[in-house]
């Protein structure tokens, strides 16, 4: 019989048993904070700023020993024993209620009435019983086992066994002493009553004298071990350990060693916060959290268990598990607990919660944490959870209530500062200075407010606005007084403990100095585990584009953190940063399957899904979803909306918006939801958008004018959730719906109520339309802060009705002509131009010449840069290209992408080059409308011009031929392009990883790539391939000068390139370069029609062109000249062709046109042709 001394842990143990946990619900993609007896304290943006407080010491975690044996009965054969040994059998296999119930229905046998039997039966019975909890009916079997054979050394055991339950310490402790004086099979349960007793009073005894041979006795080790660590703590690691590798297999050393283990893991604060250990540490982490696994195992084996020990049992289990990386174990552990024991919910909800924060199943936690009311410090958690998910009146109302409760100063101060972080997050002042006025007033040193006061410097004291991008590439600005100390200090790191290097780690997280961040953590943090310190390093990384450092932390991660929510997360970012989205999708694929409630984890899987131009699977994914069981912020809950549009889901869309807005209609985001559901742009072609109500009905609005002249609005509403939430909503069966129902605009009904009369119904709208009007008319200034809409008067009767939209457009031309003049003027890449005006680059590219009169840069014109260009593409025939956008566009629209990839192999592409194709794809369906449901499609813009507001407008031939197009080239870059990853051969200098993290920078991903892939870049932006030249030595060329290689390699006809270079010159480029012979080939093309007169007149543009090298340019135009007049079949064309190219070259020449014709004479000694130029100078007075 197995004798269980761990059962009576309420009577042996401190009450403070529990491994408690809190968690900072706080944090940004890859970060949930926590930790074990300590307080996180985070900043506004989530960045870990936390010092570490005990809150409570770690209480003794050993709970006595398991079992031992008792006495051998196996020899007694006599039937009355032998039915005790087989019941006593079903206990030890577990099954405790049978084997009590068996046994007690022996009492009614009247050979267990009296005498030996009954003292082994009712012996037996206690036994079971204490083993279970039931301690008081435990001391009462073993008492009465104890008078129907009081002179027997076990049932006097027996006795002092029951005292010891009864916490009768000292008469225990002299009963057992009494019972060692003499030999028995009772001494080793005696020695263990006596040890335990000992223990309780704290007593010392001299356990060598009367202790010999049953130190050999597991269940006497145990015993020892537990005497040793209350009486002799200073020794009890050593004796525990000896004891453990003397005897792995004894089951009660080997749990009391695992939860040693366990509070050297919770007191070891480095090991808490991330630190890197030592392997031996690791082992023994690991080894602990199996064995605590195992005994609560065994303990799920009891039927029943002993539910006074099951829950330390559960949660030490639980936080081992967690502690060693296993949180999905832990979780699983957990709820089978749950499961089996739901009774067990106040004693597991804590380390529940924090397990479900850290899968970011917010709700969930909330919802299993907040109806405990009596637990102050899940009630502070449930205001943390309520903060993050943006209920901000919920949070705090919980904790004010909290703090005006009674509560240990550890829990006091711990509510105080969070109430101060949520006033930091939620960037409410006064919240946050009344909880650090309260902090400082009990608590003044408090190590937390060191961090608080940061927090709320970065919050409140030091916010200054985001810098132009016209200013960059950006340098840091001059550093702070603190913010030198803090670089400063960084010299005597290696002398910091982990927790003031973590503080100090993410200090510069919080300041951006991410690059010092990651130097500090990169070889102090345990990649086996999620913890405080891995979010750091890992945040630092994403936020600081350091994309090498976080593919090298990614691949080094352990297997369980990499088959988690962090780790699916922080893969999905790396990912991302590198341009390899295909790597994203399983990822947040799990994130979702994890998190099936979560718009949150939804929005990760969908954008991953968006990235990799995959709609149709988001439609499937969408249409499959119960849109009233996903749950998140009211901001997730309308991007929500947003994608129900994007899916062509307009009902479901409407509905969800609308009940979105009337339970919300204190918050922006609701209203701009509502509106993007009536509005619907960017759903898909042929999707139902009715909207149309005619008639009184379910969900119409109606306006009507009452009897006595007053107006008022009714909503007929079929959802009772719904009613209080708007006035005028009323149910179907509403006298005034009843009375209204079918009737239209215009039409009366009797009015149902005391005023006699009829009401006239004014208007009638579908509910949802009627609140968006509602929208237009109110919201500026209901949210006079927010983005959104913009009301601007018209009146089409009045002569100046349009001068507000006038003026609002030739407002945003002015705009867009001085960003145009600043590039023009300046050297930065057009893709921040189409930045400044939320265009993407290809737009700009295109825009600038149409919109602005201006032509992109596209090269110097120089020899020098030909030269470079051709031997970089020569390098390419091995090494491969990478094209940005812009170039991609071109080679498409020119037709040139087959011989190009024949020439150079496949054609490489950045992750943000398919981004730009893809957003232009979706804005050009989204933008596109339709009269009505059955009318064409169509798309057009509007602007101001000469003074007058002009609308152009596509047809449906012309919508359709573009969406396909783009949809067309889409496609060519996912299915024939290879994807490059965006990731530099090292990560760069901090001012381009800070200028790339800006909106305006992700320009450099295709940078990034040519210098990781050795690839030469192809781009028709000048800057751009001189930033990436300047930058990293990445060898460039642009379009034309591929057309010129292809021709030089007799890939291409000279025929092709003429008209390639045409074509680029109608888009607005004009630093191109040309030659005689081309210029000769498109005579001969202009003769056989090939080319129109406006087609060569353009092609010879190029010569002349402002700023280029004027003796080139002669030399050109002399060679071309010379070949016109003396080519015989040029004649019909020759004077014609001749003064074009003179025109061409002297256009932009001013005073020095004279010299420059006087040049071209002198080089030209043909009389045939000295004639034609004299002729044409005087015709053009340039004699």
């Amino acid at each position: 019989m197995k004798l269980g001394f761990r059962s009576i842990k309420s009577f042996l143990q401190s009450s403070g048993s529990k491994s408690t946990q809190s968690v900072e619900v706080t944090g940004d993609n890859n970060t949930v904070q926590q930790s074990i007896n300590n307080i996180i304290v985070t900043d506004l943006d989530g960045r870990l700023k936390r010092e570490l407080l005990a809150r409570a010491k770690p209480s003794p975690s050993s709970l006595g020993h398991r079992a031992f044996e008792s006495e051998n009965l196996e020899g007694d054969d006599r039937e009355e024993i032998k039915r005790i040994l087989e019941y006593r059998q079903l206990a030890n296999e577990g099954d405790n209620a049978t084997a009590i119930a068996l046994l007690k229905k022996l009492g009614a046998d009247a050979r267990y009435a009296t005498g030996y039997f009954a003292f082994r039966l009712h012996f037996n019975i206690g036994v079971v019983q204490q083993n279970i909890g039931e301690f008081e009916n435990a001391s009462a079997s073993l008492r009465a086992a104890h008078t129907h054979c009081p002179e027997d050394y076990k049932a006097q055991t027996g006795l002092a066994f029951a005292e010891l339950l009864d916490r009768e310490y000292e008469q225990a402790l002299e009963r057992a002493s009494s019972l060692l004086k003499v030999e028995g099979d009772h001494r080793n349960l005696a020695s263990c009553i006596l040890l335990h007793a000992a223990k309780s009073l704290r007593k010392e005894i001299n356990v060598q004298s009367f202790l010999d041979e049953e130190f050999s006795s597991p269940d006497v080790v145990a015993a020892h071990l537990e005497y040793v660590r209350e009486l002799r703590p200073g020794e009890y690691v050593d004796a525990l350990n000896r004891a453990f590798a003397d005897d792995p297999d004894n089951d009660a050393v080997a749990t009391m060693w695992a939860l040693s283990t366990l509070d050297d893991m919770k007191q070891n604060q480095a090991f808490l916060l991330g630190a890197k250990m030592s392997n031996g540490f690791e082992e023994n982490v690991a080894k602990s959290a199996e064995i605590l696994r195992k005994d609560l195992q065994q303990s799920f084996d009891q039927r029943p268990p002993n539910k006074l020990l099951l829950p330390s049992q559960a949660n030490n289990a639980a936080v081992a598990l967690r502690l060693s990386g296993n949180v999905a174990d832990a979780a699983r552990l957990i709820d089978k607990a749950l499961e089996k024991f739901p009774e067990l919910t106040p004693d597991l909800a804590q380390i529940r919660a924090v397990l479900l924060l850290q899968e970011e199943k917010d709700n969930e936690a909330l919802e299993l944490i907040r109806p405990l009311t009596e637990a102050c410090e899940l009630q502070v958690m449930a205001s943390e959870i309520e903060a993050r998910l943006g209920d901000k009146s919920s949070a705090l109302g919980r904790i004010d209530a909290v703090l005006k409760s009674k509560m240990p100063y550890g829990l006091l101060t711990h509510a105080l500062a969070t109430k101060a972080r949520i006033g930091i997050n939620t960037l409410d002042q006064n919240v946050a200075d009344e909880a650090l006025e309260e902090l400082v007033a009990v608590a003044s040193d408090a190590a937390e407010l060191v961090l608080l006061r940061s927090a709320y410097d970065r919050a409140f004291a030091i916010r200054t606005e985001k810098a132009e991008l016209e200013q960059l590439p950006v340098e840091r600005s001059d550093q702070s007084s603190e913010e030198k100390k803090l670089l400063s200090s960084l010299n005597d790191a290696d002398d910091w403990d982990f927790s003031t290097l973590l503080q100090a780690a993410d200090e510069l997280l919080a300041r951006g100095y991410f690059r010092e961040c990651t130097d500090l953590l990169r070889d102090r943090v345990s990649l086996s585990k999620e913890s405080p310190a891995l979010s750091s390093l890992c945040d630092a990384c994403l936020r600081g584009h350091l994309g090498s450092l976080a593919k090298e932390i990614n691949d080094g991660l352990a297997l369980e953190v990499k088959n988690s929510v962090f780790g699916w997360k922080f893969g999905a970012n790396v990912a991302y940063l590198s341009g390899d989205v295909a790597k994203a999708v399983p990822l947040t694929r799990k994130l979702f399957e994890q998190n099936p409630r979560s718009i949150s984890a939804l929005e990760w899987y969908v954008q991953s899904l968006l990235r990799a131009n995959d709609r149709k699977r988001i439609q499937r994914l969408i249409k499959g979803l119960d849109d009233w069981e996903l749950s998140g912020t009211v901001q997730d809950r309308r991007g929500y909306v947003n994608l129900l549009v994007f899916c062509g889901e307009i009902e479901r869309a409407r509905s969800y918006a609308y009940r979105l807005f009337c339970e919300n209609q204190n918050d922006h985001q609701a209203w701009m939801a509502l509106s993007s559901s009536v509005l619907a742009f960017g759903r898909p072609p042929g999707t139902n958008d009715d909207l149309e109500v005619t008639s009184v009905q379910e969900s119409s609005t109606f306006e009507v004018v009452k009897p006595d002249g007053d107006k008022q609005s009714f909503t007929i509403e079929t959802n009772e959730n719904l009613f209080p939430l708007r006035d005028g909503n009323i149910p179907l069966d509403h006298p005034v719906a009843q009375a209204a129902l079918g009737k239209t605009q215009g039409d009366e009904f009797s009015w149902p109520f005391k005023m006699s009369g009829q009401a006239n119904i004014v208007s009638v709208k579908h509910k949802a339309l009627a609140a968006f009007h509602l929208v237009l008319a109110r919201f500026e200034e209901r949210f006079p802060e927010a983005s959104g809409f913009k009301s601007v008067s018209v009146n089409f009767e009045r002569e100046d009705g349009l001068d507000e939209m006038k003026a609002m457009l030739k407002q945003r031309a002015d705009y867009s002509q001085s960003k145009a003049n600043e590039y023009h003027e300046g050297s930065y890449p057009i893709y921040i131009l189409g930045y400044h005006l939320g265009i993407d680059p290809i737009e700009a590219f295109l825009g600038l010449k149409a919109e602005c009169g201006l032509s992109p840069k596209v090269s110097s014109c120089s020899q020098a840069d030909q030269d470079k260009a051709n031997l970089a593409l020569k390098q390419a025939r091995k090494s491969g290209i990478i094209a940005d956008a812009s170039a991609c566009y071109l080679m498409r629209r020119l037709k040139l992408e087959k011989i190009v990839e024949q020439e150079f192999g496949t054609i490489g592409v950045s992750q943000e080059t398919i981004d730009i194709f893809a957003r232009r794809l979706q804005e050009a369906e989204s933008s596109s409308f339709f009269d009505d449901d059955t009318g064409p499609r169509k798309a057009g813009s509007i602007a101001v011009r000469d003074g007058q507001i002009v609308f152009s407008e596509l047809t449906e031939e012309e919508v359709n031929k573009k969406i396909d197009l783009m949809r067309s080239d889409l496609e060519w870059l996912k299915s024939e392009c290879e994807l490059v990853p965006a990731v530099a051969k090292a990560d760069p200098d901090d001012s381009v990883i800070h200028f790339r993290r800006e909106e305006g920078g992700r320009f450099f991903d295709d940078i990034f790539a040519a210098d990781g892939s050795g690839r030469v870049l192809i781009s028709d932006d000048f800057h751009l391939r001189q930033w990436a030249e300047g930058l990293f030595q990445t060898r460039s060329a642009w379009i034309q000068a591929i057309l010129f290689h292809l021709e030089d390699t007799g890939k291409l006809p000279i025929q092709t390139v003429i008209t390639s270079t045409i074509q680029l010159c109608h888009i607005g480029e004009e630093a191109l370069s040309t030659n005689s012979e081309r210029i000769l080939t498109a005579a001969e093309m202009l003769l056989s029609g090939e080319l129109s007169e406006a087609e060569f007149t353009i092609f010879c543009s190029l010569l002349g062109q402002s700023g280029a090298d004027i003796r080139s340019h002669v030399e050109v135009t002399v060679l071309a000249i010379r070949g016109l007049w003396e080519i015989g079949s040029l004649a019909p064309v020759r004077e014609k062709t001749t003064g074009i190219i003179l025109q061409s070259l002297t256009r932009f020449q001013r005073g020095d046109t004279r010299v420059v014709l006087d040049a071209v004479q002198t080089l030209l000694r043909d009389e045939r042709i000295r004639r034609y130029i004299v002729g044409w100078r005087t015709g053009h007075f340039l004699t």
